[in-house]
């Protein structure tokens, strides 16, 4: 079974990447602290913004920069949950030579958050002032995390296991079939595009929904699909998270994603996604679905999926006895194990 495209089940994942300066090509060290305890950020992105070039620091939060023929590098260093910072160095700036080191410190982002809901950014252009703000911030974190997982899954590439356990239940919510299965793949396979229209794919033999990976909020198309909100600060077990809700623009036709994303006010890394597919007509199979979808972190300030529940009807509601009103189907897809396939990214997480 291709995992990329997966059954009635969604998640949203971020990452980061780095790579180094070939052997031999004088180079800048950009360390990289964070401002407050002056600790090392692993897997910020440092980015020469002439050349395109760019890198992800060590676990010891360094990265390094080849020169280049001018002598002159126009940095953009940033990482998830703080400030970015732009700054240009030449060599005469930096102490010229091979072996020079800069060192950047980022501050951490400020959420100054409402404890009110707020209105949709993008489609309400007469949210407050403090609204669009925090719009900006959090979704230009969320589109950061999103940028960069292509990158860290290049650089590091990986295999995954994962475990698939579907039960199919009666009308009376007596289970009827249990099935177990695992399943690998490449961190190349591992997800699919978000296509509009597709979001159920629908054939003879019944229905699948592919994989909604959080690269889709880098996607202008699905920002052109979508509507974003922004809410006030709630707790998600010991932690304070950020609310974002998401639902499909009033010229999509089709059925399509909406749902609430949770993301860490300390660190910006999401934690749960809770999801529904809207637009679903009463004739359509599935007639209902809806799910969430938890996250670990096997890196600093990287997120994979770790584990997702969905459930969907396929019946009307009358068809049903004794009142039971659950779903039809629930299905679990939960991550087992990452395994790299050439380098190893950072895992000392300090944050």
């Amino acid at each position: 079974m291709n995992v990329g495209r997966l059954v009635a089940l969604v998640a949203l994942t971020l990452a980061a990447t780095r790579a180094a300066s070939p052997q031999g090509t004088p180079a800048l060290v950009i360390r990289v602290l964070e401002r407050t305890t002056q600790q090392p950020l692993p897997n910020a992105e440092v980015i020469d913004l002439d050349s395109g070039a760019r890198r992800f620091t060590n676990a010891e939060g360094e990265a390094r920069l080849g020169w280049g023929p001018t002598g002159r590098l126009r940095l953009r260093v940033r990482q998830l949950g703080f400030q970015f910072v732009e700054q240009d160095v030449t060599k005469s700036t930096s102490q010229a030579g091979a072996g020079d080191t800069l060192v950047v410190t980022l501050g951490r982002v400020a959420y100054t958050l409402p404890e009110v809901a707020t209105k949709e950014t993008g489609c309400s252009p007469d949210a407050d002032s403090v609204t669009k703000a925090l719009s900006v911030v959090a979704l230009s974190q969320l589109s950061m995390g999103a940028e960069r997982y292509d990158a860290f899954r290049k650089a590091y590439p990986f295999q995954i296991r994962q475990k698939r356990r579907t039960v199919r239940f009666n009308p009376d919510g007596t289970a009827r079939e249990v099935r177990e299965s695992s399943e690998e793949a490449t961190s190349k396979e591992w997800g699919e595009r978000y296509e509009p229209g597709k979001v159920v794919d629908r054939s003879s033999r019944g229905f699948s929904v592919p994989l909604l990976f959080l690269t889709a909020l880098a996607d202008p198309v699905f920002w052109r699909h979508h509507c974003f909100a922004v809410h006030g600060v709630e707790t998600l077990g010991q932690d304070r998270v950020l609310r974002l809700t998401f639902v499909p623009v009033p010229m999509v036709a089709e059925p399509d994603w909406m749902g609430t994303a949770f993301v860490d006010s300390a660190t910006s890394m999401l934690r749960r996604v809770e999801f529904q597919i809207a637009g679903l007509r009463d004739d359509d199979v599935p007639r209902r679905l809806e799910g969430f979808t938890t996250f670990r972190s096997p890196s600093p300030f990287i997120v994979v999926p770790d584990s997702t529940v969905a459930m969907w009807w396929r019946r009307e509601a009358s068809t049903y006895t004794n009142g039971w009103k659950g779903p039809d189907v629930v299905q679990l897809l939960q991550l087992q194990s990452v395994t790299y396939r050439k380098a190893t990214p950072p895992t000392d997480v300090r944050r």
